[in-house]
């Protein structure tokens, strides 16, 4: 049965994206969006190992004047395969000039049709970007808070560069993810949650297509029910 409701809420997205291309023109070309499709080793969220078994993972886009709307989903493979989750979010951001860079600001809201508990979630955050010896450096800091299942409270802080060899774009990035009242065997904690080192590389393909590979290593703390974590994997994505 879930395979079955997530395949037709991926069908009502890609409605949703065709209509919105077909409009573009009507719209003044204001219109972008994407998909992409990701083979990954296993699912980790936020540290968390959510299964080990390898993972498609499918995204879904479209913007128009700020607003994202936005659909993600995950096949798990192997005995028992299923899609296991599908999310649905709305993201607004608005890019301001500061100094020598951008400052983005966004705000937003996630629904995670997953297994029980399905959950929802606020977020809010900014961002800083500004090429520094022809270098882009980024950093950001995002704060999610659980409405429904958790009442917990998430912030992510990183920091990530962007650097061109040729036709290859290396990214590697450093993650900080600290929770406030995460349930961890029925005991709310607050604390450091994960440190996570990432590294992808993207390159050109034909058109508007991109391929990607990347890796990532969560460093997780015991207490908050975490082990580290290596994953991995690569895909292709499409944006217009």
């Amino acid at each position: 049965m879930r395979n079955l409701k997530g395949i037709k809420k991926l069908g009502v997205l890609a409605t949703v994206a065709v209509f919105g291309l077909a409009s573009a023109p009507a719209w003044g070309g204001e219109v972008s969006g994407g998909f992409s499709v990701d083979v990954m080793s296993k699912y980790v969220w936020r540290g968390q190992k959510i299964h080990n078994k390898v993972a498609v993972q499918n995204n879904l886009k479209l913007s128009y004047k700020g607003v994202t709307v936005d659909f993600w989903s995950d096949y798990r493979t192997g005995e028992g395969s299923e899609m296991d989750e599908v999310d649905f979010s709305v993201d607004y951001t608005k890019s301001l000039k500061l100094g020598a860079g951008e400052l983005s600001l966004s705000g937003g809201y996630i629904y995670y049709d997953t297994a029980p508990p399905k959950t929802q979630e606020f977020y809010g955050g900014a961002k800083y970007k500004q090429t520094v010896v022809n270098v882009p450096l980024s950093l950001g800091v995002k704060v999610y808070r659980d409405i429904d299942a958790f009442s917990s409270t998430y912030v992510k802080s990183s920091v990530g560069v962007d650097y061109s060899i040729k036709k290859f774009t290396l990214s590697p990035s450093l993650t900080f993810g600290y929770y406030i009242d995460k349930d961890v065997n029925n005991q709310k904690k607050t604390g450091r949650n994960n440190v996570e080192l990432g590294l992808d590389v993207s390159f050109p393909l034909v058109d508007k297509f991109k391929g990607h590979i990347l890796g990532a290593y969560s460093i997780g703390n015991e207490d908050m029910g975490l082990d580290n974590e290596f994953y991995g994997g690569a895909g292709v994505s499409f944006e217009f």
